[in-house]
């Protein structure tokens, strides 16, 4: 949905008189994507990473992953996951979710 766009004023008069006579009724849907609750979880995953400590530098396209360190009190952003230690997981380590890194500097859980 674009506020920039007068929808209606695209409307041909012969069905714009329809609607206001209460003959035809309209409805706007909108993408998936443009879902408030989408979008807000975006951001919040978005917050959640740029406030995280990592000692990197991400990729865009890249997969990350999200934990907190109760014993340095933080969240970091690390490279391996859950399943990706020789040595079993840092015993310091909760993992919260997997991130990726997207073409507009935002982050998006990856959800499997």
């Amino acid at each position: 949905f674009n506020f920039d766009i007068d929808y209606f004023e695209l409307v041909p008069p012969p069905v714009m008189s329809k609607i206001q006579q209460q003959k035809l009724r309209v409805l706007f849907y909108y993408h998936e994507g443009d879902n408030p609750h989408h979008i807000k979880r975006r951001l919040d995953v978005t917050d959640a990473v740029y406030a995280a400590e990592y000692q990197f530098q991400v990729v865009m396209g890249q997969s990350y992953w999200l934990v907190w360190n109760p014993r340095l009190g933080k969240n970091l952003l690390v490279h391996n996951g859950p399943g990706d230690w020789s040595t079993g997981i840092p015993k310091d380590y909760e993992y919260i979710m997997q991130v990726r890194y997207m073409g507009d500097h935002t982050w998006q859980e990856v959800t499997p």
